[in-house]
């Protein structure tokens, strides 16, 4: 079987470095574009950037690209950085059967690699490198099926972690040597491109103490390949996945064992071998009750709005009902909040009866108000007192909901500690080790104020 692995990140992310290290473990031949446009124009890539310019080094460049992913050889490809500025390369990447995979580096990291670089244009100007290093992450995220995070690895810990999984993918029957006790872990979905899992994870990984047994990082997947899961979790290559859509109904199927969360909300976003037994949880529950807790105390069976009647919503509701709560569950299609709340002893009504007023706490689970949309699902001019509000929607941090609802007076909890009480749970029944709450909490905010800067 031809398999073709691309390596794409920002120069300094170690593509070659990496790429010639798997080619030496697959037994696959290397193709370095970047080299093989030097010999085919005769000139360095300096020389190409200021004697022709950069369009002309990016047509050679994707004419070398198309040439690489045509030939029906076995290879690990390795571009340069900046490979996916050109829509006909990313069309390229998306379209072709190969394994993409993003090697994502910090700045600071990159910075550290390259401070003494004289050989790459781009670099000259620290400024402008910086300006396309922002650019190029989203363009990265778009082509890749896997990323994985370098800034604490080493080439050969990466080569080590990454390639029994593509040995398992092109030959299925044979299972490969795995080194004993380093295993691998996933976020698993599709887009999977957006998830913070893997920083939070890795970063909870260096602080235990346990990155040199265990790799994190986020794998795209589409709900057909599900199935693929269980062998590499049978195997004992992967340690455990984090779920996320559309594979959290999917993969509650393949579970062996789920836990109470897990049945009552029909979905899992956790996975993972214990004692030979592919596990199945839901820690969304857990994310969103702690999260209230830190907005302070809850009161005695509380009155509950739930804003939406999707996967969340439902563990959301699981929370109210743990709550002892008077649920009301508001949705724009009154047929779903009606199956809902018959489901957890609630109330159903349509989003426009919602009275801000009313309520000791206010949960929205739609998706009204992620990224630049400034839509609320609700109005929100009057809030009880002591009142706590939380949105789930963690990118933009301050939504147009919990912008009103602050106004308004109540407590107002991000999305974003919900995002990190559930992986605080996660991480602990993967490793069974105490989860670093303030240093995940910590890398979380730093790398929210970075996307939001």
């Amino acid at each position: 079987m031809v398999k073709k692995i691309v390596l794409v990140g920002f120069m300094g992310a170690g593509k070659t470095s990496l790429a010639r290290a798997l080619a030496s473990r697959l037994k696959y031949e290397i193709f370095e574009v970047d080299f093989e446009i030097e010999k085919i124009s005769g000139k360095s890539i300096s020389q190409l950037f200021a004697e022709d310019g950069e369009d002309h080094f990016r047509s050679l460049e994707s004419q070398v690209l198309e040439r690489a992913l045509a030939t029906p050889t076995s290879r690990i490809i390795s571009p340069g950085g900046g490979c996916i500025e050109r829509e006909k390369s990313r069309e390229m990447l998306r379209e072709s059967e190969c394994d993409v995979v993003f090697l994502r580096t910090g700045w600071k990291t990159l910075c550290e690699r390259l401070r003494s670089s004289t050989d790459r244009p781009l670099w000259q100007n620290e400024e402008e490198a910086f300006s396309r290093f922002v650019q190029r992450q989203a363009l990265y995220e778009e082509v890749a099926e896997l990323i994985i995070d370098t800034d604490s690895r080493s080439v050969d810990e990466l080569s080590e972690f990454l390639s029994p999984l593509f040995e398992i993918q092109t030959l299925p029957r044979k299972r490969p040597s795995f080194p004993p006790g380093r295993q691998l872990c996933f976020v698993v979905g599709t887009p999977i491109a957006h998830s913070l899992s893997p920083l939070i994870h890795e970063h909870a990984l260096r602080e235990t103490g346990l990155k040199d047994r265990f790799c994190y990082a986020a794998l795209r997947l589409e709900p057909e390949q599900a199935p693929d899961l269980v062998p590499l979790l049978k195997s004992g290559m992967v340690k455990g996945l984090s779920v996320t859509l559309p594979l959290k109904e999917v993969l509650y199927r393949h579970v062996e064992q789920l836990d109470e969360a897990a049945r009552v909300i029909g979905a899992v976003n956790t996975v993972f071998m214990q004692d030979g037994i592919i596990r199945g949880s839901n820690t969304d529950w857990v994310g969103i009750l702690q999260a209230l807790k830190t907005g302070g105390d809850l009161a005695h069976r509380p009155l509950v709005a739930i804003l939406g009647a999707g996967g969340t919503a439902r563990a959301a509701a699981f929370v109210a009902q743990k709550l002892e709560a008077r649920l009301e569950i508001f949705n724009r299609t009154e047929k779903r909040a009606k199956a809902l709340a018959q489901e957890f002893g609630g109330v159903a009504y349509p989003l426009e009866a919602f009275d801000s007023a009313r309520y000791d706490i206010v949960i929205q689970t739609t998706s009204l108000g992620m990224g630049s949309s400034m839509e609320s699902p609700v109005s929100f001019p009057v809030a009880r007192s002591g009142a706590i509000a939380l949105d789930l929607v963690y990118s933009p941090r301050m939504t147009a909901f919990l912008s009103a609802a602050q106004h308004a007076g109540a407590r107002v909890v991000y999305g974003d500690e919900v995002l990190l009480q559930q992986a605080v749970m996660q991480f602990e029944l993967f490793f069974g080790a105490r989860a670093p709450v303030e240093k995940m909490r910590v890398a979380l905010q730093e790398r929210m104020k970075v996307r939001l800067s």
